[in-house]
C-alpha cells in the first residue's frame, strides 16, 4: 500500500484557513467540503474530528458518496485507549 498523500484539511476555524499543517493547506471550512472533492479530487476523505455532530458526519458522508470517493473516521480516543477498536480507521456508514 502506498502511503497516504494529504490533499489538503478543512476546519472550521476561520483563523487556520491558509495556514498549513505538515505541509497540507488548511483549505476552508467543512461545509466546503462539496467543491474542495471537485478541485482535488481525493481518494478517500478521513474525519479527524473528536465529537463531531452526526449530522455533520452525515452532510461530509454523503458528499463522498455522491463523488464516489471513500470516507473513514478516526475512532474516538477512548476507545483506543481500552483497546476497543485498536488504532485502525474505521469506514464512515449510514448509521454514523
Amino acid at each position: 500500500a502506498q502511503p497516504a498523500h494529504i490533499v489538503g484539511f478543512l476546519d472550521d476555524n476561520k483563523k487556520l484557513h491558509g495556514s498549513n499543517i505538515q505541509g497540507a493547506e488548511v483549505l476552508g471550512a467543512i461545509e466546503s467540503i462539496g467543491r474542495w472533492i471537485s478541485k482535488r479530487r481525493p481518494d478517500e476523505v478521513v474525519i479527524a474530528i473528536a465529537g463531531l455532530k452526526g449530522v455533520i458526519v452525515k452532510s461530509i458522508f454523503a458528499e463522498t458518496q455522491k463523488a464516489g470517493i471513500a470516507c473513514r473516521i478516526v475512532p474516538n480516543i477512548g476507545d483506543i485507549l481500552v483497546g476497543r477498536l485498536g488504532n485502525n480507521l474505521r469506514r464512515v456508514s449510514v448509521e454514523d
